[in-house]
């Protein structure tokens, strides 16, 4: 258990994915190559996605697929590690012609820009898949601030506490984190991933409300 806990910590600092590409070199171009999308591919389908958000792409595995599957959708890509960033513009510039974005920040400006490049006021789906246990609450609530005006509907695989015991990763309440920034819950379900040992990996779908 002391082992799994210092792992799970390491896991948990955004320094070590920021620099991850050091100790895992084939990290950049392998990282959720064999990933499930079906759950994500659903959504976009039945929800008439036409622009998404990536918050943690690292090497972009989501966004290609989201692309192959329709390469009218817009998407924007955002991760620390500058490796995986030039790794997606690379292969995106040579693979399709336009609507798409990398960066190594998540910019309020950038993202203007970005919108209105692609003629849009609003991104569709963003998509935040096992990051926020890395961050502190400051983090996290300054990461929701800057896309609350621009997202309409927000997925979330993380570790959501309901009072258990568990192991290494920090658990948070989303619905009321997410609340907070003026969304509700539309989905809360086990994790669409694989099961965590001594945690409580939960996939959420949150969806701006309007009043």
């Amino acid at each position: 258990m002391r082992k799994l806990k210092w792992l799970r910590s390491l896991a948990s600092s955004s320094l070590f994915w920021r620099f991850r590409h050091f100790f895992q070199p084939g990290w950049v171009t392998s990282y959720g190559a064999t990933k499930d999308n079906s759950f994500i591919s659903n959504l976009i389908s039945t929800s008439k996605i036409s622009s998404v958000l990536d918050f943690g792409c690292a090497a972009g595995s989501d966004l290609e697929r989201i692309k192959d599957l329709n390469k009218n959708i817009v998407v924007y890509g955002v991760d620390i590690n500058t490796k995986a960033i030039e790794s997606c513009t690379s292969r995106f510039t040579s693979k399709f012609q336009d609507g798409f974005f990398f960066s190594t920040k998540l910019d309020r400006n950038e993202l203007k820009i970005f919108l209105d490049r692609n003629n849009i006021s609003k991104i569709d789906l963003v998509i935040i898949d096992r990051v926020f246990y890395c961050f502190n609450e400051r983090n996290i609530d300054g990461t929701l601030e800057t896309l609350s005006p621009f997202a309409n509907m927000i997925f979330i695989d993380d570790f959501y506490d309901e009072g258990g015991l568990y192991i290494g990763y920090k658990h948070r309440c989303w619905d009321k984190i997410l609340k907070r920034h003026n969304y509700s819950a539309h989905i809360n379900i086990e994790t669409i991933h694989n099961p965590v040992d001594h945690a409580n990996a939960r996939t959420m779908v949150y969806k701006k409300e309007i009043f």
